[in-house]
């Protein structure tokens, strides 16, 4: 939460996509921005809906938004627990496609989230192995549509085996920079398992103004 951005949240934002989170695999850099439906009601701020959009700006794959259903989900009760900070949490499943990426998608709330000051936005990225999980038998998962996925898996000559992917908790931190690292209290987590995907960039901290 020491390193973040910040995402403005008004009405007259509500044309404009804000950066919400990057990061790199397949050696593809990519940043996922959002635009944001905001309604003012007297002094009271509401979130209506976001609109997500994927841009790829190096590499040889294209990541993409997975763009099923509950592939985005999002939990406006969350906290980050080393200070007490409220945050609206996001779950976003990305997965590299050798065909037919998905570059846009939405999520529209029933019952619209109530904006206060100090609360922060954050994103967390879920990446999926190139064949999405595909457990059919004839399915090999080191491969989709002829490319090694050499995110999940490694190879030598005729053999690959799946990564042994380290875990680094989401409470690290960095003495050298102060960096005090970040511990959410969400139900996002525990859906997903604690981890999300590959190690790298996991999280988006924006912090919120109104």
């Amino acid at each position: 939460m020491d390193f973040s951005t910040t995402i403005l949240l008004t009405p007259k934002e509500n044309n404009r996509y804000q950066a919400i989170y990057a990061s790199q695999q397949y050696g593809t850099f990519y940043g996922l921005y959002g635009k944001f439906d905001i309604e003012k009601k007297g002094k009271k701020t509401f979130l209506k809906r976001i609109d997500f959009k994927l841009l790829n700006y190096k590499g040889v794959l294209n990541m993409s938004l997975e763009g099923k259903a509950d592939s985005i989900i999002v939990d406006e009760k969350a906290k980050e627990t080393i200070r007490e900070i409220p945050v609206v949490l996001v779950k976003v499943q990305l997965r590299a496609k050798v065909q037919e990426p998905k570059y846009d998608d939405f999520i529209e709330f029933t019952n619209p989230i109530r904006i206060k000051k100090n609360m922060y936005f954050s994103v967390l990225g879920e990446v999926l192995p190139l064949n999405g999980n595909d457990t059919t038998e004839e399915a090999d998962p080191a491969f989709c549509g002829g490319v090694f996925d050499d995110e999940f898996y490694f190879r030598d000559g005729m053999v690959h085996k799946k990564r042994k992917i380290t875990k680094i908790p989401l409470d690290h931190g960095d003495s050298k920079s102060g960096d005090k690292g970040y511990k959410f209290e969400s139900e996002i987590i525990e859906i997903s398992n604690s981890r999300f995907g590959s190690i790298r960039c996991r999280v988006g901290n924006s912090k919120i103004i109104v």
